[in-house]
């Protein structure tokens, strides 16, 4: 068998393929400046500024309390 016959792992595509087939994107854009104060918020919670926003928004629709 040669190098050619072994097929290499690519962990990246890898990746790239279970986030595609298991999550969900959105992109939004903000006022300049807001990202920096949205990272705050989410630091002084102790979260990340992805699980801020989505308790964020679960708390305004009222199905969960922060």
């Amino acid at each position: 068998m040669n190098n050619t016959d072994i097929q290499k792992f690519d962990q990246i595509k890898y990746q790239n393929d279970y986030n595609r087939k298991h999550y969900d994107s959105v992109n939004i854009a903000v006022p300049a400046g807001m990202r920096d104060q949205i990272k705050e918020y989410a630091k002084a919670e102790n979260l990340s500024v992805t699980k801020y926003i989505l308790k964020t928004i679960e708390f305004y629709e009222g199905r969960k309390e922060l």
